[in-house]
């Protein structure tokens, strides 16, 4: 059962990290994906979904903590409902993707120009 708890662990480290990539700009194109099929607010949300499964794995490794699971989905769920949480993280993301997009066409009619000349 360790083991099971330390994947889960680790797999829910996915949540925190990609808030961090999306902050710096990177895998963009996976959160314009994930908003494409679910919603802005699920999107300013995944952190704490990424919370919620390392809780669930530290509750398995430590049975002391199996409150912990219960304590960070209901602030993931209340989350989920506010609207002050869901929209400001998701905006800005949707300006980063639409600036990479932005730049990806410029880059791809810049290489045409190239290959035309």
């Amino acid at each position: 059962m360790t083991a099971i708890g330390v994947l889960l662990i680790v797999a829910g480290a996915a949540g925190p990290l990609s808030w961090w990539q999306w902050r710096s700009g990177n895998w963009l194109r996976a959160a314009a994906a994930i908003e494409s099929q679910t919603s802005p607010r699920f999107l300013a949300s995944i952190p704490a979904a990424g919370l919620v499964v390392m809780a669930l794995g530290l509750a398995i490794v430590w049975s002391l903590l199996i409150w912990l699971p219960f304590v960070v989905g209901a602030a993931w769920i209340w989350q989920l409902a506010s609207r002050r949480w869901g929209s400001k993280p998701a905006a800005e993301i949707e300006r980063r993707i639409a600036a990479e997009e932005t730049n990806e066409v410029s880059d791809e009619r810049a290489e045409q120009r190239r290959r035309a000349s």
